[in-house]
């Protein structure tokens, strides 16, 4: 089983682009390339979070066996964020949270989102955390979010980008920390290095559909022995296993 981790779908990103894929094409990409499910959020991230929850929501009625609910949440406005996970929850049956510390302009690692990880603990979802070398969402500031909450999953999301080797230094350093390689530099070191360091049972695939081609982020995996010692079980769990495992799917 191929799942994707980590996609997208509804309203455009931020509101000005267009679509060029739709939900319906983007299943038939999946078909083509061979993945079973996805881990869905939306790619409403700062001007209508509800709406775009409630747009996630409407895909996983169409196809409930392929789609894995994420809602975003926005740690700034505390109440309707406490609420909008309970919604998510509750109403929606979403099985995780994506948080995009940059594009809402909060440190990760702020004590401002202390409520929304316990919260999330207590509905035992992890957080998928957009993160890159930059001020609000660095993989350290993760690790200091972590460490804060060792109980409560928590993905780095594209692998921290440029700063990939923070990202795995953090995943092997704490036990609830894991690594995306959505849109990862694709220097081809940097999958069988992450292997090596974290280990391959702290890695997730995946894609950023549809703004990214899936079957090139998919390559980034089924490649990675081209280049170093990554064996058929590691892809086994980087492709599926693990997010699998995290979320209570059966594999």
């Amino acid at each position: 089983m191929i799942i994707d981790g980590h996609c997208h779908m509804g309203t455009s990103w931020l509101g000005w682009q267009k679509n060029e894929v739709d939900m319906e094409r983007l299943m038939e990409i999946y078909d083509k390339i061979g993945v079973d499910m996805a881990c869905l959020n939306a790619w409403q991230i700062t001007y209508d979070i509800e709406v775009g929850n409630r747009e996630t929501y409407s895909y996983l009625k169409k196809y409930p066996k392929r789609l894995i609910g994420f809602g975003i949440i926005a740690p700034r406005d505390r109440k309707n964020a406490l609420n909008e996970i309970k919604r998510c929850v509750n109403d929606y049956g979403f099985k995780g949270l994506k948080l995009h510390p940059t594009m809402n302009e909060y440190m990760i690692d702020s004590t401002l989102v202390d409520p929304v990880v316990e919260l999330a603990n207590s509905f035992s979802l992890p957080i998928l955390i957009h993160s890159g070398p930059d001020s609000f969402a660095h993989p350290r500031m993760i690790g200091t979010l972590a460490e804060r909450h060792p109980e409560v999953i928590m993905i780095i999301g594209h692998m921290g980008s440029h700063a990939w080797l923070e990202a795995v230094e953090m995943a092997k350093k704490h036990k609830n920390i894991f690594l995306d390689t959505t849109d990862v530099p694709n220097e081809v070191y940097i999958i069988p290095t992450a292997v090596e360091v974290a280990g391959s049972d702290k890695i997730i695939w995946g894609s950023d559909a549809p703004v990214l081609n899936s079957a090139v982020e998919l390559a980034r995996i089924t490649s990675a022995d081209l280049y170093g010692k990554v064996t058929k079980k590691d892809k086994e769990l980087i492709l599926g296993g693990n997010i699998a495992r995290i979320l209570g799917i059966k594999f």
